[in-house]
């Protein structure tokens, strides 16, 4: 159980083992590449996430997974810097998959117009 501010969060072992799925399929691909992920250290961003048009659930339902991910990874420094969020269902997209993109502030437009453009 993890304890942030006045919120005591308990992961379930569905939880837990998909956070180390990730992370082992994170390693490898940053091995296979031999280049780190992106990072977005200290920066406000936005969060772009694609999930697959046939998935059970809510979309929102992934948001915070996928968000305590990024921190875990280092990727962003702490989700509270999260100032844009956009997710889609995508067609083709795997079922037990998902794309995600954290992409600094300053460049969030842009990147919006090249994914919608």
């Amino acid at each position: 159980m993890a304890r942030h501010g006045s919120h005591r969060t308990a992961k379930s072992g569905t939880h837990l083992f998909w956070l180390r799925c990730v992370e082992e399929e994170i390693f490898a691909l940053t091995e296979a590449h031999t280049k780190p992920l992106p990072q977005c250290n200290g920066t406000s961003y936005g969060l772009w996430i694609d999930v697959p048009a046939i998935m059970r659930g809510d979309i929102d339902n992934r948001v915070k997974l996928l968000s305590d991910m990024l921190v875990s990874l280092k990727v962003v420094a702490d989700d509270k810097l999260m100032r844009h969020l956009y997710v889609t269902k995508v067609h083709g997209l795997q079922k037990d998959r998902c794309n995600v993109a954290a992409v600094g502030f300053t460049a969030w437009n842009d990147y919006v117009m090249m994914r919608i453009g």
